[in-house]
């Protein structure tokens, strides 16, 4: 499947250029065609924005061209990704899974975060080590730390890997990692804070 092709096809199906694009997500009119182009390396948020722009629900989005080539785009609505299909055809099935592989990678960007923040900690000697679970086999280590020692933690990321820290901290605001956790909340405590220190 070319999620690319299937934008382009219902943009131009719709008579949206790129510039009109650009201006409904928020973005400079240059970089919307890079934004496009990325199609299948596209991330589910990204995904979710483009395909409302458009109109179309994320499964119509990237379904383009099959189930979807006998209908209207103008008719279509963008359908709650909750809902069950009335149709599950292969192609219908292959996004749904898509969907749920995307889903799943995003899962991972917060167990790279814990863990980024676990490497510094121990690193610099500060939490708490403690044994999850002991066995033969299989002995997970994990480290507790108090708001100060995380803001500790913190200081360390923004001076010594500024680039991860501002990687972290675009995806708490697109909303791509949960910010309702601790760690997250003072994650966005830190960064306000540094962005009060900072001169304009």
């Amino acid at each position: 499947m070319d999620i690319a092709s299937n934008i382009k096809a219902i943009r131009k199906a719709r008579g949206i250029t790129p510039t009109m694009m650009a201006k409904e997500l928020g973005i400079e009119a240059t970089n919307y065609p890079r934004l496009e182009n990325r199609g299948n390396q596209l991330t589910f948020n990204n995904l979710e924005r483009i395909s409302k722009a458009l109109r179309v629900s994320v499964v119509e989005l990237i379904t383009w061209g099959g189930i979807q080539s006998n209908e209207n785009p103008k008719e279509t609505s963008n359908g709650d990704l909750g809902e069950k299909t009335q149709d599950p055809t292969p192609t219908v099935l292959i996004a749904q899974e898509y969907i749920e592989t995307l889903k799943r990678k995003l899962a991972l960007t917060y167990s790279t975060f814990i863990d980024t923040i676990n490497n510094i900690g121990e690193n610099a000697g500060i939490g708490t080590e403690h044994i999850e679970d002991e066995n033969e086999i299989y002995i997970m280590f994990y480290r507790t730390f108090t708001n100060s020692e995380l803001m500790q933690v913190y200081d360390i990321l923004y001076a010594n890997h500024s680039a991860l820290y501002y990687v972290f901290r675009d995806l708490f605001q697109r909303d791509i990692i949960d910010t309702t956790t601790r760690e997250a909340k003072l994650f966005l405590k830190h960064y306000n804070r540094k962005l009060g220190a900072i001169p304009h």
